[in-house]
């Protein structure tokens, strides 16, 4: 044995390997997860409500874009164009101003887009067909654009029981 070796035998002699590592206890364990669960419980709904909101927030965009597309329509050809049944209106023309697929993809609320054109109703607007967003989605859209009142304003719901943004009145 060569001196060094000899001089680490001593110093370590006498010293078990047991007791010498040392893990988590099972209180310090639990005292963690009840730690992770309180902040999780606090994230968790919090994050809900901003998918929530930036679901409204991408809808409302949605809406102001279509309805720019229609409001250009108009200026060129002269009206709104005729009611249609949640196919874009006036193909292969309102193509220029709204993105076909844009228009077809299902909301983020729920449902289809729907142009309800003057020609069959007492306005020009963009309503939202088998909707499966609670109401309270719908006014926090609503609040959005104005009041938060279902009722009245730019986006309401219309009496033909869908909810609609009103371009034209």
């Amino acid at each position: 044995m060569s001196v060094f070796q000899n001089i680490n035998f001593q110093r370590n002699a006498g010293k078990s390997r047991i007791g010498t590592c040392r893990g988590f206890t099972l209180l310090e364990l639990m005292i963690a997860i009840a730690i992770i669960g309180g902040l999780a419980a606090i994230a968790i709904p919090n994050y809900i409500r901003y998918l929530k909101k930036a679901r409204i927030s991408r809808m409302v965009s949605t809406l102001k874009n279509f309805e720019k597309g229609f409001i250009n329509y108009a200026i060129d050809v002269g009206d709104f164009p005729n009611d249609s049944d949640i196919v874009l209106p006036d193909m292969p023309t309102m193509g220029r101003y709204i993105n076909p697929l844009e228009w077809e993809k299902p909301t983020p609320l729920g449902g289809r887009y729907n142009w309800e054109g003057p020609d069959n109703h007492p306005y020009a607007g963009i309503s939202v067909i088998e909707a499966t967003a609670p109401p309270e989605d719908f006014r926090l859209l609503d609040s959005m654009f104005d009041d938060g009142d279902l009722s009245t304003g730019k986006f309401r719901l219309t009496p033909d029981s869908r909810y609609t943004y009103i371009i034209d009145e």
